[in-house]
């Protein structure tokens, strides 16, 4: 059985943060979840946890390609990085690890949220809970540094495909800067971030369109290798085999037969 996605979007993308619940229909294989340039609060639905998780960006997929089997459902608040850092009170640099449970990082008020989203019986409850709990933390919350968010702003408008160099030079930093001050804010390098975001769109028209060669030229990458490597890097497939396995969540089924493998191109 193929898997069948569905997405419950509450008020689409506010504020910096975005609203889902996800199901998927039971199905013999399993999913691979793509490196992002955002940060999801994830409460499991389904029993596979008495806890949620926290996924850290660019991390999910390099360091571990977490799978899912039979029917699952989730309810996540994913935020962009500035939020993020704000939510979670500045702690994004010290989060190495692909995902953390919420009570790792949020202590007794995450495992209090995952508590509450699971024992509610409408999405419209879920998304209310994570949403006043976002709104809670937020508040109380530490900013960016002004540069920061500035070099943030000018990277996620261009779609990655500013230089780093100039990047830094607009907010009167040097790179070296730049790269320390994004660590220790967002716990990733500011090229690995305009990367994700450079990938994240061109997988977003390749997913509504079948094709990914315009998609990708218009995206700034040199040639097929250069997409190719920054795919298989943050999604660990192929361009074929992501134009036929994507789900419109983005997730990729995983390659489960060696036909699957057979028909794969490089």
């Amino acid at each position: 059985m193929d898997v069948e996605a569905k997405r419950f979007v509450a008020g689409g993308t506010r504020e910096g943060i975005r609203l889902t619940g996800t199901e998927t229909a039971q199905w013999p294989g399993a999913l691979i979840v793509p490196a992002e340039p955002t940060v999801s609060l994830v409460v499991d639905l389904t029993g596979g946890t008495s806890d949620g998780f926290v996924t850290t960006a660019g991390r999910m997929y390099r360091a571990a390609a977490p799978v899912v089997r039979g029917r699952r459902a989730w309810a996540s608040l994913t935020l962009t990085l500035p939020e993020a850092h704000r939510l979670l009170g500045g702690r994004l640099g010290e989060l190495a690890a692909p995902s953390h449970r919420l009570s790792e990082v949020l202590g007794a008020s995450g495992a209090e949220l995952a508590e509450r989203v699971g024992e509610a019986r409408t999405w419209e409850q879920r998304f209310a809970a994570m949403r006043g709990f976002w709104a809670d933390r937020t508040v109380r919350g530490p900013a960016v540094a002004p540069g920061v968010l500035s070099a943030w702003t000018r990277l996620v408008e261009s779609g990655g495909r500013v230089p780093i160099g100039a990047v830094a030079a607009d907010v009167g930093w040097s790179s070296q800067h730049l790269v320390r001050m994004f660590r220790r804010s967002f716990g990733l390098p500011p090229k690995t971030l305009a990367r994700l975001l450079r990938l994240r769109g061109t997988l977003r028209r390749v997913r509504a369109e079948g094709r990914w060669e315009q998609a990708a030229f218009e995206a700034g990458y040199h040639d097929q290798a250069h997409f190719a490597r920054d795919l298989r890097a943050f999604t660990g497939t192929s361009p074929s085999r992501y134009v036929r396995a994507a789900l419109p969540c983005g997730c990729v089924r995983q390659v489960n037969s060696l036909q699957d493998r057979a028909r794969e191109v490089p």
